[in-house]
């Protein structure tokens, strides 16, 4: 949603006073190379309680690590080159989008070692849930590209309008998004958290332990 509308929020919400048309192409350009991003952080957060979960520390740290190296890695090989030679506006959205990479490197590397180690298991269902997600978003999107209209509409209205219309979109494009993967098939018990049965030998062996298991008195 942020990418789809990107210009008409930051018209929206800072286009007044001071913050002139120039300043909404350059803040649009750089949130627009941010939205890539929230994804790749989103999946940080849920991903790293994974290890905490186990004492391991280190392997989230050292993965930040690597993908704080990435970031600046592809900063001082891409965008400062192009700052000391060609210095077009503009650049700051590269710095968003080397982000977003170094996020997206994050998550990925956080989700092999789960699935390596056999931490992380899908659930039946998992790649029919993507789809359903991947063509709401792609209908959302549709939807909010086609509505939205020309920003120089958005520069002639006033702060009331453009909050109006901002919250038909964003309310429209929540039922388009739902309502689509509706249609294809997802029921709210898809989203519920299934629990895990434990090997039955591991529940003995606890219960030997703690003197509950078998033939205690």
């Amino acid at each position: 949603m942020p990418w789809a509308l990107a210009e008409k929020l930051t018209i929206a919400i800072f286009n007044y006073g001071e913050f002139d048309v120039r300043d909404v192409h350059m803040s649009s350009l750089a949130l627009t190379a941010y939205a890539s991003a929230l994804l790749g952080f989103s999946l940080v957060k849920v991903l790293a309680p994974g290890y905490f979960a186990r004492q391991d520390t280190r392997s989230p740290v050292r993965i930040g690590l690597q993908s704080l190296g990435v970031n600046m890695g592809l900063n001082i090989a891409i965008v400062l080159p192009l700052a000391l030679t060609h210095n077009q506006p503009g650049l700051h959205a590269l710095l968003a989008l080397n982000n977003g990479i170094g996020a997206w490197y994050n998550s990925t590397m956080l989700y092999r070692g789960l699935r390596r180690q056999g931490i992380l298991t899908h659930a039946p269902g998992w790649k029919a849930l993507w789809v359903q997600s991947i063509v709401g978003n792609l209908a959302m999107v549709a939807f909010l590209w086609w509505f939205a209209g020309d920003a120089r509409e958005w520069l002639d209205m006033r702060a009331l309008e453009r909050a109006g219309r901002m919250s038909i979109l964003v309310g429209g494009g929540a039922v388009i998004y739902f309502g689509t993967m509706v249609a294809l098939g997802l029921r709210v018990r898809d989203l519920k958290v299934q629990p895990v049965a434990r090997p039955a030998a591991a529940g003995r062996a606890e219960g030997a332990d703690s003197g509950t298991g078998p033939g205690t008195a």
